[in-house]
């Protein structure tokens, strides 16, 4: 660089000025950057456990609109559930089966059978039902229950798929957003 100064050409070096941060900038990023992830992981964590149960209620009421769709085409569609937390159900033409037994529920030659573990933390309980069996008829996909209630929850989550005698498949929640409230 060239300046001139009284009259003078001088050579003046280029000034290097310090780069990159400080340890003192890193360690307050850092702290910052832990605090906001200590926030933001309960609520992560929430949202993921939420998503499951939608997933899982969801999942059900969409098999039970198949298994009314199916019982329509000429057979009963029966529904076995085993609720708690290591729930399962499964949906069998013709005749009961067993979600707990490997290749017991079946439609049309395929396995129809979901269980706890591909929901992990969500809870299954059932109401109104004689037993954990019931049937879709196939004359008009009505349904040999007065007034079911499949309810899957985590914490204080909960969604409920109410089944009725006309085969009606509803599906509310009180605890999460997005859905009609159960009355």
């Amino acid at each position: 660089m060239i300046n001139l100064m009284k009259g003078k050409l001088l050579n003046i070096l280029p000034i290097k000025l310090p780069s990159g941060f400080t340890f003192i900038q890193v360690i307050i990023t850092t702290i910052i950057v832990s605090i906001l992830l200590l926030i933001a992981i309960p609520d992560f964590s929430t949202y993921l456990k939420v998503s499951r149960l939608k997933s899982a209620a969801e999942h059900f009421y969409s098999d039970m609109q198949f298994a009314r769709s199916k019982a329509t085409e000429g057979s009963d569609i029966y529904v076995n559930m085993s609720p708690g937390a290591s729930w399962c159900y499964g949906l069998n033409q013709s005749s009961s089966c067993n979600c707990a037994q490997a290749n017991s529920c079946k439609i049309d030659g395929t396995e129809k059978k979901v269980t706890s573990a591909d929901f992990p933390s969500i809870v299954m309980s059932t109401f109104g039902f004689s037993s954990n069996t019931f049937r879709f008829n196939h004359l008009q996909g009505t349904s040999n229950v007065s007034e079911g209630r499949v309810i899957f929850y985590v914490g204080k989550k909960s969604i409920s798929i109410i089944i009725n005698a006309a085969g009606r498949i509803l599906i509310c929640s009180n605890t999460v957003s997005g859905y009609k409230p159960c009355t």
